[in-house]
């Protein structure tokens, strides 16, 4: 790097913001989130991490500008990385997953079968079984005087959304509900003995599982997503396509809908005059899940990789940078939303970045955005005077996702 901005005064509290400091893991960021970002981002919105060998954006400007530019910014470290750098020195240790970690004429024709689950037509097949999943879960809690939503009404509807969206077979639930839950249990909290080794367990025991759903799939499809890629002729994929996808979707689809879920049902009630406002108007509903995703983002930080040395802000990135985007900083950027840190349904302001952008946009935004609606409806039609037990419930303390170990909720 030909120039360096300096970071090693940049502090807050009296601690370094370098590698865990600048994440949910470390408590100081946890709790106090806006404050640390906005004070990264008005004094040094392109930030060196040293410790972490990448370089964390807080800006909207320049993130929505790296997520936008396909050519030049990309997610496949393996091809993109330079020696020495995060991309480099540990992303290899995680894997690759999927069509997170392609980019190109790969990645189109790996996405582009995915993609046509979630045209409306498709997604209009979906709504019987998504309400089918919300009632259930609300028959569970009906007569509970107290509950935590994340455990006992967000983390089961969204394997069971999954389970609908993959077209997984009654007699199969048990056995898929316990691989997920195995595996995305580490996204939620990592103290409980096990939960690291128990979720590579289940990657794998998952991993087995599909291979025979899809073999089935072949011989039998139906309307669901893994028949559809079965059916793909125009640009075939593999089995272990399907398989690697079909594993990122339980997890970036499950947590971060567990996530959407219990942050927007935090922020509604934290808000009971915009809550009130949206239950007498459900058409306010769609906004009201902009606002959610934009003012408490489910994940909150993608990374990137520059094919070519650029210019960001003021510094000056040599080829193979890793590139943290925090969406969370992004998000609540001054420069773009009013009053950035308060909750308004009513905003008429840019997009969020919470789904990302360019080639890489989320594939299952459409619905996400169709079941969160669905359940905050049903839920606040059936529990209509539901009150935090704790006005501030406990956050999760896992890097890359913004949501909450658990939301204690009174409903009677």
């Amino acid at each position: 790097m030909t120039k360096k901005t300096s970071n090693s005064d940049i502090t807050y509290n009296g601690k370094p913001l370098q590698g865990l400091a600048l994440s949910s893991e470390d408590e100081v960021f946890r709790e106090n989130t806006d404050e640390v970002l906005d004070y990264i981002r008005k004094t040094v919105p392109v930030l060196e991490d040293g410790e972490f060998k990448r370089w964390f954006i807080s800006d909207h400007a320049v993130a929505d500008g790296v997520l936008k530019d396909r050519e030049n910014f990309r997610r496949d470290w393996e091809e993109n990385a330079a020696e020495g750098t995060w991309g480099k020195d540990v992303a290899p240790m995680i894997g690759k997953w999927g069509m997170f970690d392609i980019d190109g004429p790969e990645h189109k024709r790996v996405r582009a079968p995915v993609s046509r689950m979630f045209t409306p037509g498709k997604l209009k097949l979906l709504i019987p079984k998504i309400e089918e999943a919300i009632d259930r879960e609300i028959e569970h809690i009906r007569n509970k005087e107290e509950f935590d939503f994340i455990s006992e009404f967000a983390v089961p509807m969204s394997t069971n959304f999954m389970a609908a969206l993959l077209g997984i077979e009654a007699r199969d639930l048990v056995e898929f509900k316990q691989y997920a839950e195995d595996l995305t249990q580490v996204f939620i909290e990592r103290e409980s003995e096990n939960v690291i080794e128990k979720a590579g367990a289940a990657k794998e025991g998952l991993e087995a599982f599909f291979h025979k759903v899809v073999a089935e799939k072949r011989e039998n499809p139906k309307e669901d997503l893994i028949s559809l890629l079965t059916e793909e002729e125009k640009n075939p994929i593999t089995d272990k396509d399907i398989v690697d996808n079909c594993v990122l979707m339980v997890i970036a689809g499950k947590v971060t809908t567990t996530d959407l879920l219990g942050n927007g049902l935090v922020a509604f009630l934290q808000h009971p005059e915009q809550l009130k406002e949206v239950q007498e108007n459900p058409e306010l509903y769609d906004a009201a899940i902009e606002e959610i995703l934009r003012y408490d983002s489910p994940a909150t930080e993608i990374p990137r990789y520059n094919r070519n040395a650029c210019q960001l802000k003021d510094v000056h990135l040599e080829q193979g940078q890793t590139l943290a985007i925090s969406l969370a900083g992004a998000n609540h950027d001054p420069e773009v939303y009013s009053c950035p840190h308060q909750f308004n349904i009513h905003r008429d302001e840019p997009a969020h970045l919470s789904f990302g952008g360019g080639a890489h946009y989320c594939v299952g935004a459409p619905l996400a955005r169709i079941e969160s609606k669905i359940a905050f409806k049903r839920f606040f039609d059936e529990f209509p005077n539901a009150k935090l037990v704790d006005e501030k419930p406990k956050r999760k303390a896992i890097g890359g996702f913004g949501g909450y170990r658990e939301i204690f909720v009174k409903i009677n």
